[in-house]
């Protein structure tokens, strides 16, 4: 990341996204600093996700940190669709409502809570780079905060969401976590897209593995269908890959209509 003058980091400033977005940045972070530079972040899995995203779907922001993806799926999915944005740690939250207020975006509802198989609790590290903070337990970290963890399948039935069409997920190591408290959701609806950030060292670190994650999918009838380049990162003073991979039902296109819009037999 560049140089940034001295004044533009003492407090948050506004940038705008290239979706037309509004949002209240902090350029100590490189997150913050590409989009008031650019407008743009994780430009690759951004176009993705505006290829698979359709008007009226619902869709699950699973790690949305400070809204960037929330926000764009509001824009794209119109008033008569839903953002669903789940985020643990409570100093994004914070950015996150701030974002969507600044907005008016009416249709994203926040969830402040860390998605788990099981109910309880957790300690988060929130790191420097919002989009870093994660449960696992070796991260370097600023505050640690204790958050309300809760599977997705019950967070379904107890806010009594409207199933998803698409969900991203993108909890630093924490995913097969994640998809192992909604093996209902995933087992009952035939049309959902995942987008998932897998990073094998992180998944290492929890005794997991990027094979455990594609093989429980499998197994839910989901297939690869997009593999978004790697991306490099620094951790621990070493260099590793993350990768976005796109998951579909076997014989669901991208551009499938919500469900809402898929007439049903009786």
């Amino acid at each position: 990341m560049r140089n940034i003058p001295a004044f533009l980091t003492k407090k948050p400033v506004y940038g705008k996204t290239y979706f037309g977005s509004t949002m209240l940045l902090n350029l100590r972070e490189k997150l913050s600093w590409h989009i008031f530079a650019t407008g743009r972040w994780e430009t690759a899995e951004s176009a993705t996700l505006e290829k698979t995203l359709k008007t009226a779907h619902t869709f699950y922001d699973i790690g949305a940190n400070i809204g960037y993806f929330s926000l764009m799926a509001s824009n794209i999915i119109g008033s008569s669709g839903k953002v669903y944005a789940i985020e643990a740690s409570p100093k994004n939250v914070s950015s996150l409502q701030q974002n969507i207020l600044l907005n008016n975006h009416s249709n994203i509802i926040v969830y402040p809570y860390g998605l788990s198989h099981h109910t309880g609790s957790g300690l988060i590290n929130q790191h420097a780079e919002s989009g870093m903070s994660s449960f696992l337990p070796n991260f370097k970290t600023e505050e640690q905060y204790t958050v309300p963890l809760i599977p997705l399948d019950e967070l379904i039935r107890a806010e009594h969401l409207q199933p998803p069409d698409v969900i991203k997920i993108d909890v630093e190591g924490m995913e097969l976590d994640v998809i192992r408290g909604m093996k209902s959701t995933l087992s009952a609806n035939r049309h959902i897209t995942l987008l998932v950030e897998i990073t094998a060292e992180f998944l290492e670190s929890q005794g997991d593995s990027e094979i455990e994650l594609y093989k429980i999918l499998f197994d839910y009838g989901f297939r690869k269908s997009q593999l978004i380049h790697p991306v490099a990162y620094q951790h621990a003073g070493k260099t590793g890959y993350q990768t976005n991979v796109l998951f579909e039902k076997e014989g669901l296109a991208t551009n499938a209509a919500p469900r809402s819009a898929v007439q049903v037999e009786t």
